[in-house]
């Protein structure tokens, strides 16, 4: 084969050349490319990234904007329920007044007195084993008794309870809650009294005592030997509603002076009538009893009361 001139490789060469040189400027073109696409591409990441943290922003400040008016509402809510209760509280006050009013006119008011009949202290003797003197002997002057003669005396304070219904034109109900450490004679125990408009009844009340119970200071000083305290309450006979009476008279007819006992025929502080005093606090037992009935039935509301009281 015959060799190629040298003019051909130099133009190829020249040729191989400039074809290197555009490929570089091509590569360098794409090169530049590539990276603007990359700095693009960057910043369409920063882009998007602040527009996410503007709208977790946005969402905070709607969020947080909601829950303060959420709060308002709820706070709102609960006002309007305090004054609602507050209104609803008001109304069953004044019904309950109301109601209170009407039993008042119903209840009858009496007049409790305690007098003595004659004479405070009575004693009774042992005569024979077991056998005792039929009639109680006042007392009149004053006894010492020895504590030997402890087993063969006994004492006995009367008093007469007097009960009269002031009231004109309604029938009062007397019940006797406590006794006073004693004996109503005239009326059995857990009966009640039941008393006309303007009726008056006497009832006999009694103490019996042993030396035994009296033999210290203790049993001396003790209220239920020392007091008469019996207490009742008056209601209407609907037993509606009630007021409660309480005696609180002295009967202190005892007292020791060494070994022996001392009694004496009228109290320290002598009296011939006391009279019960009402307490302060009056029940109005149909309301209560409809107050419970309704609360447990869950319709204790001002409407239910005024529906029950009308049916």
């Amino acid at each position: 084969m015959s060799e190629v001139p040298a003019w051909i490789q130099a133009i190829t060469s020249i040729f191989t050349l400039f074809a290197a040189i555009a490929a570089g400027i091509y590569a360098a073109k794409a090169a530049g490319h590539t990276q603007r696409q990359a700095n693009a591409a960057d910043d369409q990441v920063k882009v998007a990234k602040e527009a996410l943290d503007i709208t977790r922003s946005q969402a905070a400040v709607v969020e947080e904007h909601g829950e303060h008016q959420m709060r308002i509402s709820l706070e709102s809510l609960d006002v309007a329920r305090q004054e609602a209760d507050r209104q609803v509280q008001e109304a069953q006050a004044a019904y309950r007044r109301y109601e209170e009013s009407r039993l008042d006119a119903v209840i009858p008011v009496v007049l409790a007195t305690v007098r003595r009949p004659g004479w405070f202290i009575g004693m009774k003797e042992m005569y024979a084993p077991g056998r005792w003197t039929d009639n109680w002997e006042p007392i009149s002057q004053v006894q010492h008794i020895e504590d030997s003669q402890g087993d063969v005396i006994k004492f006995q304070i009367r008093l007469d309870v007097v009960i009269e219904n002031l009231s004109s034109s309604q029938t009062a109900r007397v019940d006797i809650i406590k006794d006073g450490n004693g004996d109503v004679i005239d009326l059995p125990r857990g009966e009640p009294l039941v008393l006309r408009p303007l009726e008056v009844r006497a009832l006999a009340w009694t103490r019996n005592l042993t030396p035994a119970t009296l033999a210290t200071e203790d049993g001396i000083n003790d209220p239920k030997n020392s007091c008469f305290d019996l207490t009742m309450w008056v209601r209407d006979l609907g037993m509606n509603v009630r007021d409660t009476y309480q005696f609180s008279s002295d009967l202190r007819l005892f007292s020791r002076d060494g070994s022996r006992l001392v009694v004496t025929p009228v109290p320290a502080h002598d009296w011939t009538e006391n009279v019960a005093q009402p307490l302060p606090e009056r029940f109005y037992e149909r309301l209560d009893r409809r107050k419970i009935t309704s609360d447990l039935s869950g319709s204790g509301t001002v409407t239910s009361e005024i529906q029950k009281d009308r049916a």
